[in-house]
């Protein structure tokens, strides 16, 4: 098949959204010709990349953002820009389509289903995801955010509900042949219209070119080294982490390095000294995707405390390593997650949330045989359900269905 990605982020040396887009791409290339349109600033580093690892089969097409977004716009209008480079995306997809002939149109990237894309305007099947941002924090978890990512999640929930009264985004729902939604919550939020062509599929994966070793757990560890890694804001809830170290009785036996960067750090690195836990929790700041990769292996558990996520790259990364997770029972993690991988915590309340972390905390501590067997688990998972060479597989499987000439039926 000829596929046509857009895939406005899609960067080989970053995780998260760029990753999604990049590893989209070579999966898919193994086994068809891929164009992927994409941002120009991406440029630098996806060549660079290909002068070293070439992707057979793929051609990327760079174009340009309008404009670019400044500090301090008011919420929702950042978006413009990218709603613009979509619109110029899809003119350029056209033309390529005339030239190429395309058997059928994906867009990636971005994954919020609340972003909407034009090219199902293309006059091909097109696929919408897998799209996700359907999941909202727990209930009576605002007031751990602080006011200002208290007022920031009561409009996003608000975009929530207006969202679909959105013309584009009907628009793209209504033009998809196939809707893949990135977990529970956002197939979930569809509108039942549009339910029958929706299919569960994971927005992010590990590749098991990428893979490292498994590694091992040393029961002989004089303590528990805890990793947390994520952006610093409000919603990632590193401060219940905190918390949570603070209530376990000392000698905790107990590290926590934290990996990230974000406007959280300097209230975080506030809230540790405060609690006196300076000696145990370590801020490693911003650290490059590889080396982050390497971080696992000195690790004996991660903690992923996201209390909204579509899904969690450091969480798949950090199984597919072989670690075992403690994390919330909720979005992303509650579907990437089963009890025989990881401490899974229902969040029920800020304080209940708390405590249960410090229980699971110092359960993983005292156990490392169940820290091995956890690990052991949550490895065979990754590789059993969350490969990108699984996706590719899974989303071929999807496609066969389909007519992969002529308009898609709004």
């Amino acid at each position: 098949m000829k596929i046509l990605l857009s895939a406005f982020a899609c960067r080989p040396d970053r995780g998260s959204e760029p990753g999604v887009g990049w590893n989209w791409a070579r999966s898919l290339s193994a086994r068809h010709e891929v164009h992927v349109v994409t941002q120009h600033r991406n440029q630098a580093a996806i060549e660079a990349e290909l002068e070293h690892d070439p992707l057979p089969n793929t051609h990327f097409h760079y174009v340009p953002m309008p404009f670019r977004r400044t500090a301090g716009w008011p919420l929702g209008l950042g978006w413009l820009p990218y709603y613009w480079w979509q619109w110029k995306a899809h003119k350029h997809a056209a033309k390529l389509h005339a030239e190429h002939h395309f058997d059928v149109v994906h867009h990636v990237t971005y994954v919020v289903w609340r972003a909407p894309s034009f090219m199902w305007k293309l006059g091909m099947p097109f696929v919408w995801g897998p799209v996700g941002g359907g999941q909202n924090i727990p209930r009576g978890f605002h007031r751990v955010l602080g006011w200002r990512g208290a007022v920031r999640e009561r409009i996003r929930e608000l975009a929530q509900e207006l969202g679909w009264f959105h013309p584009s985004v009907r628009a793209t729902a209504r033009g998809a042949a196939i809707i893949l939604a990135a977990n529970t919550p956002t197939k979930d939020v569809l509108p039942r219209i549009w339910r029958n062509k929706a299919h569960q599929m994971l927005d992010a994966a590990v590749s098991e070119r990428a893979l490292m070793p498994a590694r091992s757990v040393h029961a002989e560890a004089s303590e528990l080294r805890l990793l947390w890694v994520g952006q610093l804001v409000p919603i990632k809830g590193l401060r219940l982490l905190l918390q949570a170290i603070a209530a376990i009785a000392p000698p905790r036996r107990l590290s926590l390095s934290v990996i990230g960067e974000g406007p959280e750090r300097p209230g975080m690195e506030q809230l540790a000294s405060s609690l006196r836990l300076t000696s145990e929790i370590s801020f490693a700041g911003w650290v490059p995707h590889p080396e982050v990769s390497k971080s696992y292996s000195a690790a004996d558990a991660l903690v992923f405390t996201s209390l909204r996520d579509s899904s969690g790259n450091a969480l798949l990364e950090a199984m597919a390593a072989g670690l075992p997770a403690i994390c919330l029972d909720w979005a992303g993690p509650g579907d990437i997650t089963t009890d025989e991988c990881a401490v899974r915590i229902f969040p029920q309340s800020p304080g209940q949330v708390i405590r249960d972390l410090a229980s699971a905390i110092v359960r993983l501590r005292d156990n490392p045989e169940l820290r091995l067997r956890m690990g052991t688990c949550a490895r065979a998972r990754v590789l059993t359900m969350f490969t990108w060479e699984r996706k590719a597989l899974e989303l071929e499987g999807l496609l066969a269905k389909l007519p992969l000439s002529g308009e898609v039926a709004p």
